[in-house]
């Protein structure tokens, strides 16, 4: 055998010796940086998905979307039949009017309920003054006790009549409703009206998020009940990823690290997001 065959021989062992110590090195490499940053294939990308219903019942007269389509926050969905609501809101508005005039004429009539104990206070105080006048006349048989009678009678009438009065204001007043400064009973009708303007405004369906349309099986003309969910929005300001590790993976992740993500239909741009927590 030849020196110039031993030494090729030499040399590709030293090569397979040298890459073999390479792939060992390399493989320490990868498993030192699996161990620092762990990583996993074994995951799934996820988003809210908000439900959108109606707060008020009635018939789809108008669909503004088609499946799959994105929207953004504030965008009209769909439209309900308003003229239901709109009758209520205007029985509502004319009921506060009427309320309003009724209150009007309750004070109108508290002020002359009012105005009668001052006339009767007026005449009560007189008759007790004449009263008052005519006892000591009747000691020096100024005046006959017959007079004196009356006059005593008059004055206790007067009286009576004030308190008859005062008694009047006092039940109308309670019948006008007032409380704290604000009359209850135009509390009550404007609340009744603001009610009916909801309902109206309830009418229109806005996108309660940016999102895409999704389950979307409605068409103008149906029913949509109160509360009952129409279709999907798949919300897109946040989304997450459940990802699942091995559990020697776990003891080097903790919440508030920071993740990269590849999604599968295009591995070359990376989404940064930050790990929100571990399940127990």
């Amino acid at each position: 055998m030849s020196s110039s065959s031993s030494k090729t021989r030499l040399v590709i062992w030293l090569l397979r010796l040298a890459i073999l110590a390479a792939a060992g090195l390399a493989m320490l490499a990868v498993a030192e940086n699996l161990r620092v940053f762990p990583r996993t294939e074994d995951a799934e990308v996820r988003a809210n998905v908000v439900g959108v219903a109606p707060q008020v019942g009635g018939t789809i007269v108008r669909l503004h979307v088609v499946d799959n389509q994105k929207v953004k926050t504030g965008d009209l969905l769909f439209e309900l039949d308003a003229r239901p609501y709109e009758a209520e809101m205007a029985r509502a508005k004319a009921q506060l009017e009427l309320v309003g005039l009724e209150v009007k004429a309750l004070r109108d009539d508290i002020a002359a309920a009012e105005a009668t104990v001052r006339d009767r206070q007026a005449r009560a105080t007189y008759t007790e003054s004449h009263y008052e006048r005519l006892k000591p006349l009747l000691q020096g048989n100024f005046t006959s006790a017959d007079r004196v009678q009356r006059a005593q009678t008059d004055a206790e009438s007067a009286r009576a009549l004030v308190r008859e009065s005062e008694a009047d204001v006092e039940r109308a007043r309670n019948k006008l409703g007032e409380f704290e400064g604000k009359n209850t009973r135009i509390e009550q009708a404007a609340a009744a009206l603001r009610d009916a303007e909801l309902k109206v405004s309830y009418c229109k369906v806005y996108a309660p998020c940016d999102g895409a349309v999704t389950n979307l099986q409605i068409a103008p003309g149906t029913y949509a009940a109160t509360g009952e969910q129409v279709f999907s929005l798949v919300d897109e300001t946040v989304w997450f990823v459940l990802a699942n590790f091995r559990e020697t993976d776990l003891q080097r992740i903790r919440p508030g690290q920071s993740a990269r993500v590849f999604l599968m239909s295009d591995r070359r741009e990376p989404f940064n997001g930050i790990v929100q927590g571990i399940p127990k």
